[in-house]
C-alpha cells in the first residue's frame, strides 16, 4: 500500500516505513540490515576491551553455542527442581498445565543470560588460545 499522510509525524513516517517481516520486504531488510552493517564497518577496527570480550566468542562460536545450551539445561532444571521442591517427576510435570503460573521476569532472564555469558567467557578463552596452540587439527577448526 502506498504511504499517506496521517495525523502526525509520527504515524506517517510509519506509513511511509511499510514493513514486513514474514516474508521479509525490501525494506525490512534495509532497516535491519543497514544499520548492522554500518555499526560493525565502524567498529571493525577498534581494539578495546570491549571489543576482545566479544571477539573471543566469535573466534569460537559452535563451542559456545554447544557449551551455553549445557549451561542453560542444567539451569532450568536446577531452577525446576527448586521451584517444585523436588516432590514431581519431570516429565510428568511437564506435561500437564499447573506450570504456567511458573517462570520468571524479562528482566530476570536477562540477567541470568548475562551471568551465564560471564560464566562461559574463561571456558571460551581457553578453547580459543588452546585451538590457537593447535592449529594443525583439523577437527579444532570446526569447533
Amino acid at each position: 500500500m502506498p504511504w499517506a499522510y496521517q495525523k502526525n509525524i509520527t504515524l506517517t513516517f510509519l506509513s511511509f516505513m511499510d514493513v514486513t517481516k514474514y516474508p521479509p520486504s525490501f525494506m525490512y531488510l534495509l532497516i535491519t540490515l543497514g544499520p548492522a552493517f554500518i555499526f560493525l564497518y565502524t567498529c571493525e577496527h577498534s581494539r578495546n576491551k570491549v571489543s576482545q570480550f566479544f571477539i573471543v566468542f566469535g573466534r569460537v562460536p559452535l563451542f559456545y553455542y554447544f557449551l551455553h545450551m549445557l549451561f542453560i539445561h542444567l539451569a532450568a532444571v536446577l531452577i525446576f527442581a527448586i521451584a517444585t521442591d523436588h516432590k514431581t517427576d519431570a516429565f510428568e510435570a511437564f506435561s500437564k498445565a499447573h506450570l504456567n503460573g511458573y517462570g520468571f521476569s524479562l528482566p530476570i532472564v536477562y540477567l541470568v543470560w548475562v551471568v551465564i555469558i560471564l560464566l562461559l567467557y574463561p571456558c571460551c578463552n581457553w578453547y580459543m588460545k588452546f585451538k590457537k596452540k593447535n592449529k594443525d587439527s583439523r577437527i579444532l577448526s570446526y569447533l
